[in-house]
């Protein structure tokens, strides 16, 4: 990397700490909404986290995973979308940032539409969502019977920056459409329910059809099951699901790479508020 092109990413960076700065002090400035945006992220991710725990106190295990190896997907998925909230959720706002005439302004600025669009504003529930998130997690990685090795961790940290990467990728998809004049805020939450309804759980455990739509049109088995399986052993993993398994950061990679510009490319397209 050259040293021009170092001082720009400096340069970048710099200014993106300092957005976020004036975000974070922005909300500040209302302590009262800034804490109850953290308590709904608490309350949405402990609901996940009081069913979970009905769920593996009543049952011994769901179809040859233990409880402690369930929770321990939950956890991971959970883990994975708390952070994509923390840096990506701005996407599906892009629909209303288009409305309110807000990515007219973007466009006009030296800054990359993109980053422009992640750090419009400071989601203040993400970081309720990441303290429950990460505690569950923490649980559940500390009663699975595995030996925290160096490669391991860094097959975690790998898999959970691919899951993050992968989450994003579906939702800049989405998003894309709203350049073209459409309303995609509903699909995005539609979306978002789906992944949180059915990625805590081993993916074998539903129908073939929606095993196929989990592992192709909908990715989800990559968010969570798959990785996990690699994680937690061998018990778990056919050769198909162990190559996917340790394909998977990658895949989300890739496939973050490709949605960013079909985004980009749907936003040379934007004519602007009104037309």
């Amino acid at each position: 990397m050259s040293e021009i092109s170092v001082r720009a990413f400096r340069r970048r960076l710099q200014i993106v700490r300092r957005i976020t700065g004036l975000n974070l002090r922005a909300r500040l400035e209302y302590r009262t909404e800034f804490l109850l945006a953290i308590l709904n992220g608490v309350l949405w991710q402990a609901s996940v986290l009081l069913f979970m725990t009905v769920l593996v106190t009543r049952f011994s295990g769901l179809a040859g995973w233990s409880s402690s190896e369930v929770l321990f997907i939950t956890g991971f998925r959970l883990l994975a979308h708390a952070l994509y909230v923390c840096f990506f959720l701005n996407v599906t706002y892009v629909p209303v940032m288009i409305r309110e005439g807000r990515v007219d302004a973007f466009l006009a600025r030296p800054l990359p539409l993109l980053t422009q669009v992640l750090l419009n504003s400071f989601n203040v529930n993400a970081l309720g969502d990441l303290c429950v998130a990460a505690t569950l997690f923490g649980v559940a990685a500390s009663t699975v019977p595995l030996d925290w090795t160096a490669p391991r961790v860094c097959l975690l940290v790998i898999s959970v920056a691919g899951a993050v990467l992968l989450e994003a990728a579906i939702q800049l998809l989405i998003s894309s459409a709203a350049f073209r004049q459409s309303e995609t805020f509903t699909l995005s939450t539609w979306i978002d329910e789906l992944m949180a309804t059915f990625g805590n759980y081993p993916t074998v455990i539903f129908p073939l059809v929606l095993r196929a739509l989990f592992l192709s049109v909908l990715p989800i088995a990559f968010i969570a099951y798959l990785p996990a399986s690699v994680i937690l052993g061998e018990q778990h993993r056919s050769s198909m699901t162990s190559i996917l398994g340790y394909a998977a950061p990658a895949i989300g990679l890739c496939a973050f790479l490709g949605a960013r510009l079909i985004w980009y490319r749907s936003a040379r397209a934007y004519q602007g508020n009104g037309g």
